[in-house]
């Protein structure tokens, strides 16, 4: 896997840190609301994507142990 600021933030995810979830909203979750909002059509529909993309996160941070790269992961 890849080293660098994201695989960094990746390990922390893996780990659990809530401060690493805050930095990965920070750096990933307008894109990620854009890219939502293009897919789903709609403004309300793109906010719970993205919601419900950080809650899926946050049960199996694990996981993302196993994760090759995590901006392509995220989206």
């Amino acid at each position: 896997p890849a080293e660098g600021p994201s695989r960094r933030l990746q390990d922390r995810l893996a780990q659990g840190e809530s401060d690493a979830f805050a930095e990965a909203y920070d750096s990933y979750g307008e894109r990620l609301y854009r890219c939502a909002r293009w897919w789903s059509g709609g403004g309300d529909d793109a906010e719970d994507l993205v919601q419900e993309l950080f809650v899926t996160l946050v049960r199996g941070c694990g996981r993302l142990r196993e994760v090759e790269d995590l901006p392509s992961y995220l989206f």
